[in-house]
């Protein structure tokens, strides 16, 4: 009797036992688990400020390209690369947080084209260059 009731005592203490929660599974912050929410390209003046639209485009001024970006999810600590083309030339921007970036370019006369690949996020501007004469 002392048995059968050690068994059933030990049963019912076994069965009621509080299973612990598994130990969550770290996530690594990599591309594969972190979207990238919004894009924006576009020509800015060296030092990031804007040009305004219809303003004057000079030659002798330095311009860039700024990307601007906004993630869902963490990002990894080695940043995600961005690519995109200036005038047909690959290059690539390294992001480590939501923000803008910028990279100095060089303006060739005619239109001037900068898209981030793989997304419909294009920018252009237009360098007119006019050689002058003197006629005396």
């Amino acid at each position: 009797m002392r048995l059968l009731f050690f068994l059933l005592f030990s049963f019912v203490f076994v069965s009621c036992k509080k299973e612990e929660a598994p130990e969550p599974i770290p996530v690594t912050p990599t591309s594969q688990n972190t979207s990238l929410v919004s894009t924006n390209i576009s020509f800015v003046y060296e030092n990031g400020n804007p040009i305004e639209a219809g303003g004057c485009i000079n030659p002798a001024t330095s311009y860039a390209v700024a990307i601007s970006v906004k993630f869902n999810g963490t990002i990894p600590t080695n940043g995600i690369k961005l690519k995109y083309t200036f005038n047909g030339t690959s290059d690539e921007m390294t992001f480590l947080a939501d923000g803008t970036k910028t990279k100095k370019i060089a303006l060739t006369s005619g239109k001037n084209t900068a898209i981030i690949t793989d997304t419909k996020q294009e920018a252009a501007i237009i360098l007119v260059t006019q050689e002058f004469e003197v006629v005396e």
